[in-house]
């Protein structure tokens, strides 16, 4: 299974990905498949039962969320689209994902308290004025925390932007301004 896997990335990285989805999916396929023995099973030797045996039992151990899963569907998607078309499996992906059965109580819930949010409602209509009087001073710092809690941007939205993505009054966002690794991108 690992050497379907590093043969699919490579096919990948060498197609239509970035390095960045390429590290993300080697880590977490590290992630899901650590050292069990389903990594070092052949390809060939793997059935639909023990895909599906696998994948409940990766979701329950790492106490996946629905949105979690989703990656590690990704990446066993194209794990068996790549064996099936190289000719390591018989095992359809769509077929394979559209039999496979998993109640939604399968996956863990992900609760966010009020107070583990970075900013409370309360916390950005204090913070709101003071930005104000920061930005009449000019501090980019302020400007920027202040635009960003008015339109919603995300940090890597708001420093992408350039004067012509204003166009009629209307914020247009075509960008984000990515750091990986110390690479801007």
């Amino acid at each position: 299974f690992q050497k379907i896997f590093d043969l699919w990335i490579e096919e990948k990285l060498n197609t239509d990905i970035s390095k960045h989805t390429v590290d993300k999916y080697r880590s977490d396929f590290r992630r899901f498949f650590g050292d069990s023995e389903f990594r070092h099973k052949k390809m060939e030797e793997v059935d639909e039962d023990e895909f599906s045996g696998e994948i409940k039992r990766i979701i329950k151990a790492n106490e996946l969320t629905s949105k979690a899963y989703s990656g590690l569907a990704t990446i066993v998607k194209g794990i068996l689209k790549y064996a099936k078309a190289n000719k390591y499996t018989n095992i359809s992906a769509t077929a394979f994902f559209d039999g496979l059965n998993l109640s939604s109580r399968i996956f863990s819930r992900v609760v966010k308290s009020d107070s583990s949010q970075v900013y409370s409602v309360d916390d950005v209509e204090r913070l709101i004025p003071l930005l104000e009087q920061e930005s009449k001073r000019y501090r980019p710092l302020a400007l920027g925390i202040l635009f960003a809690f008015r339109t919603g941007l995300r940090i890597g939205e708001l420093m992408a932007l350039k004067c012509e993505d204003i166009e009629d009054e209307i914020l247009h966002v075509r960008r984000q301004h990515i750091t990986y690794e110390g690479e801007v991108r």
